[in-house]
C-alpha cells in the first residue's frame, strides 16, 4: 500500500506543477484524497515517520533561504519609523 500512496502523491505534484501551481500543493491535496478515502491502518507509523521527515526537510530548505541580515534591517527600520 507504501508504493501506491507515493506514487499518487508524486503523480499528483507533477500534475499541479504542470498547470504551475507548487508541487507541495499537490502533496497536500493528494493527502487529503487519500484520507478521505481511507488509508490502511497499517500504513500510518511509515507515513508518518515520512511526514516527519519532509517537514524536517522543508524547514531546512527554509532555513537556508532565509537571509537573517535583511530581516534584522527591514525590522530596525520599521521601528525607526514608527517611533
Amino acid at each position: 500500500m507504501e508504493p501506491a500512496i507515493l506514487v499518487i502523491t508524486l503523480v499528483c505534484g507533477m500534475l499541479v506543477n504542470r498547470i504551475g501551481l507548487p508541487p507541495l500543493i499537490g502533496y497536500l491535496a493528494a493527502g487529503f484524497a487519500l484520507y478521505l478515502f481511507g488509508i490502511n491502518e497499517q500504513s500510518l507509523p511509515l507515513l508518518e515517520s515520512l511526514a516527519n521527515l519532509g517537514v524536517t526537510l522543508l524547514l531546512f530548505v527554509i532555513g537556508l533561504k532565509l537571509d537573517l541580515k535583511s530581516y534584522l534591517r527591514l525590522k530596525c527600520g520599521r521601528v525607526r519609523v514608527c517611533t
